[in-house]
């Protein structure tokens, strides 16, 4: 494992700067916005294995799996929101395909490409779904659970990314 050096952590929001450590933002308050936040279970200054992304990717694959079986929910949202979660797992299928040591620089670029598709699609369905929530009542309630899974859904994927990063400078 390689050692790297301890980035600065801070968010910019507008004109708002500052730290985040200890900080909380409800995703209700917020609309049209894309925040992630992980915890890695990997050191700051130790860069992550390839068998630990792949332990990642596994728990993500569970992840969408278990958020496409909720189809009435997921179309509650919006018709296409299945096909975004398909997309989403068809992406990380594709970055565990092609997640090896001695990967191309064609493979690397394509595992970036695609895991940062799939944070896309899933971070779009968490505006919707947040959007149907804030307006309309008969939906909120199959819309929460949903807001429940995505959330840590995009943690994760967000730190697959941050890892893929790290592991690929």
């Amino acid at each position: 494992m390689t050692q790297r050096t301890n980035a600065s952590r801070s968010v910019s929001i507008g004109a708002v700067t500052g730290g985040i450590k200890g900080s909380q933002i409800a995703a209700g308050d917020i609309s049209d916005s894309k925040a992630s936040a992980t915890q890695s279970t990997v050191a700051d200054n130790i860069k992550p294995s390839i068998e630990e992304l792949t332990k990642l990717l596994e728990t993500i694959k569970t992840e969408l799996a278990s958020l496409s079986s909720q189809h009435t929910a997921l179309t509650a949202v919006s018709a296409s929101a299945p096909s975004g979660v398909k997309g989403a797992q068809d992406c990380v299928e594709a970055v565990t395909t092609k997640l090896k040591p001695d990967a191309s620089e064609e493979d690397k670029a394509s595992v970036v490409s695609e895991i940062t598709e799939a944070e896309s699609l899933i971070s779009r369905l968490m505006q919707n779904t947040t959007k149907v929530l804030k307006g309309a009542s008969q939906i909120s309630q199959s819309g929460k659970p949903l807001v429940d899974q995505l959330s840590p859904l995009l943690q994760h994927l967000s730190q697959a990314a941050t890892w893929i990063g790290q592991i690929w400078p």
